[in-house]
């Protein structure tokens, strides 16, 4: 048995034996880190620093932690067994998380390859999150599968306090969460997840924000241009969001209507190819690779703050464009989908 504390003077402890994983130890506590790999140390969500007997980092770790973050304690709780007492450093918004049950009460499809999904929560009870946060749907137990298994999905809702929340769920062939999700849940069903996590906060709320996404990575922009829309500032905003076509573009109806209803916002939507609606491709829209429209619109040394949502391509391509025009690293936020 050893002991596991949590931060500076907090009095949870938990014990766990010498073939349990800290990340098992704090699910069973009900301390909700975050997590897709079901600790297959895959995703790297995972970290937290650890004092103590926590045995030397795995080589399944490394790719997903930096030189600095190993010198600081900085481990994956998944891969993690304690020879002997440790004290981690958590967060205090990890240790907010809770777990909801949630009854699945609407489903559209957005899109041939994106269905939206809208759960309430029992009673009263509601969550607060703010704009870019995700939760995290906790899947079933199959035959042959890691147990805790979970997937992560951002809030697409207006921010604020809630008894209801929307997601944005992209089919992937094979797929765990969007087969469950997409397949498998019905009007009527419960759900479990665990959150809110993460969320995205503005460094320099006085510069305009550009937001890229691609597919469900439309969902957190949404949130972000639902509150800018309850709370708008100085700046502007523009959204610039690949498709194949414009017939496959989210919320494209609501996008061209908070154009007139948000001050300063500007959508843009970037289609690889022409085709999805009878009149073509809307006033504004592009043809082309979102990453060369994105070198085209920002010129070299733009004061800017970006919000980058989508696939690593994605967001590897323009953050390779963003660093060429000289933004710097702290004005650019990614989420990558994976």
């Amino acid at each position: 048995m050893v002991r596991i504390a949590i931060n500076e003077g907090e009095l949870i402890q938990i014990s766990a034996t010498g073939g349990t994983t800290l990340l098992e130890a704090l699910y069973e506590r009900g301390v909700n880190l975050p997590s897709s790999c079901g600790g297959q140390g895959s995703c790297g969500l995972c970290k937290v620093r650890i004092e103590g007997a926590s045995g030397a980092c795995l080589p399944l770790e490394r790719p997903w932690l930096t030189d600095e973050e190993l010198a600081e304690g900085t481990r994956l709780a998944c891969q993690v067994r304690p020879a002997g007492d440790v004290r981690l450093h958590l967060d205090k918004a990890l240790l907010g998380a809770r777990e909801h049950t949630v009854r699945v009460v609407a489903r559209e499809n957005l899109t041939p390859q994106i269905v939206g999904i809208t759960c309430e929560l029992p009673g009263s009870d509601a969550i607060d999150w703010s704009p870019g946060q995700y939760i995290q749907i906790h899947l079933p137990d199959s035959p042959g599968a890691p147990s805790h298994m979970r997937r992560a999905y951002s809030l697409a809702s207006r921010p604020g306090r809630s008894r209801a929340i929307e997601i944005e769920v992209q089919r992937t062939p094979g797929g765990i969460g969007s087969g469950y999700l997409i397949d498998g849940v019905r009007l009527g069903d419960t759900v479990k997840f665990s959150g809110p996590y993460g969320g995205f906060e503005r460094r320099r709320p006085d510069l305009p924000l550009l937001c890229v996404a691609g597919g469900a990575g439309a969902a957190p922009v949404r949130s972000v241009l639902l509150d800018a829309k309850e709370r708008p500032g100085g700046g502007g905003v523009v959204f610039l969001y690949a498709a194949p076509t414009f017939g496959e573009v989210p919320h494209a109806e609501e996008l061209r209507s908070l154009e007139r209803d948000l001050p300063g916002f500007t959508f843009v939507p970037v289609v690889s190819r022409l085709g999805g609606v009878p009149a073509g491709l809307p006033p504004g829209g592009e043809v082309g690779s979102i990453i060369d429209v994105l070198d085209r619109r920002v010129e070299q040394g733009a004061r800017v703050e970006v919000y980058l949502c989508g696939s690593p391509r994605l967001v590897d391509g323009c953050s390779r464009v963003l660093a060429e025009k000289g933004i710097p690293s702290g004005q650019i936020h990614h989420d990558r989908f994976v």
